[in-house]
């Protein structure tokens, strides 16, 4: 005989004969009320709360979330940025922000902010022609 719950050969003791052990029994049988329960929550959930229609407010296409997120505003992370970024007030903070920070990394003797840190980068090919001209010409740069 094949176990009904783990699907193992057995000598048919338990259950009828149809489980293995008392726990294969005990198992199967609050699997299934599991999966009765779940699916009787999931219909009246889907019954009670059907999809919300929203229309994002960066982009202006329609999407569809569940009801649980009924009062989202936007169809993506992306149009959440664009749309957060596009608050004069934010810009400003966020432009305080990272002065603070460049200006205390300054004082700190950190010299890599900004246009200094591109002596760390690999120069592209143009660069490369335009540097050795200036140099060549005898340009301070």
């Amino acid at each position: 005989m094949i176990c009904e719950n783990c699907k193992i050969e057995h000598g048919g003791k338990y259950g009828s004969g149809r489980f293995c052990s008392s726990k294969c029994a005990r198992g199967f049988s609050t699997k299934a009320k599991r999966s009765l329960i779940n699916e009787k929550v999931r219909k009246t959930i889907k019954e009670k709360h059907p999809w919300i229609k929203n229309v994002c407010k960066w982009c202006k296409n329609e999407f569809k979330v569940v009801y649980s997120k009924r009062h989202q505003e936007t169809c993506s992370r992306s149009c959440a940025a664009k749309l957060r970024m596009s608050s004069p007030e934010i810009k400003e903070k966020i432009s305080k922000h990272f002065s603070k920070i460049a200006k205390r990394r300054y004082k700190e003797g950190d010299t890599s902010i900004g246009w200094q840190s591109r002596k760390h980068i690999k120069m592209s090919r143009p660069e490369k022609f335009t540097n050795k001209w200036l140099l060549e010409k005898n340009f301070n740069f």
